[in-house]
């Protein structure tokens, strides 16, 4: 395991090379919890004690969107389940 200022420091890096190599497209990054709640917690800027309720929160195969410029990353969503938006399906919502 790497040392968590490590593992933070590798997703900020996966983020920064979204956004200086992919200017104008569309990338989809598939993760788990931890990743995504760290990539939430650096846009946001919120401390540690909240990604770790960020990541209790997602919720099994949930999407969340960044939009980026060259200047920066936005979170647009978090957390959503448009798949999974039907009534029929509602025993599918599980969390990590």
């Amino acid at each position: 395991m790497p040392a968590h200022a490590d593992f933070v420091a590798g997703v900020v890096a996966a983020l920064d090379h979204v956004r200086a190599q992919h200017v104008g497209q569309r990338v989809l990054v598939v993760s788990s919890g931890g990743p995504i709640a760290h990539a939430v917690g650096a846009v946001l800027a919120v401390p540690k004690a909240s990604v770790v309720e960020l990541n209790l929160r997602l919720r099994n195969s949930s999407v969340t969107e960044f939009a980026f410029s060259p200047a920066r990353h936005s979170l647009a969503t978090f957390n959503t389940l448009p798949h999974l938006d039907h009534p029929d399906l509602g025993d599918w919502v599980t969390f990590a």
